[in-house]
């Protein structure tokens, strides 16, 4: 299980082939409900 801050968990991964990053949002609510994810458009790499 994933740790929360600030009622949201940021999670980035890197894919070795493209070098594209995609980060997915995970928003945690009061109930404790997780909302599906949302996938964001990939990012250009990093330098």
């Amino acid at each position: 299980e994933k740790s929360v801050l600030a009622g949201q968990n940021i999670e980035v991964i890197a894919d070795p082939a493209t070098g594209k990053l995609d980060a997915y949002a995970v928003y945690i609510v009061s109930d404790s409900r997780p909302i599906p994810s949302r996938k964001s458009t990939p990012s250009p790499r990093l330098p």
